[in-house]
């Protein structure tokens, strides 16, 4: 995964590797981690500092395509109508 920011008028360019399948979704949290849902019907967690996925989380048996974050809970949804909370 690859993110593209503008910061002080030069382009910084951020890679993120471990996803197995092409990336479905990306949510920006506002804490400097960005969550990212796959067609690997993995969520992973990623610290935009240093680039390191600093978690894993599985239980969608298909294609994860949505994200939100609502009061500290990660909810995603997956391409076989589940929702995980």
């Amino acid at each position: 995964m690859v993110i593209r920011t503008k910061e002080w008028a030069s382009l910084q360019v951020y890679s993120f590797t471990g996803h197995t399948e092409a990336i479905r979704c990306v949510l920006f949290t506002g804490d400097l981690t960005v969550v990212s849902g796959s067609k690997d019907t993995a969520l992973r967690v990623w610290d935009t500092g240093s680039g390191a996925c600093m978690h894993t989380l599985n239980g969608h048996a298909n294609t994860i395509l949505c994200l939100t974050l609502r009061d500290n809970l990660l909810i995603s949804g997956s391409n076989n109508t589940t929702v995980r909370i």
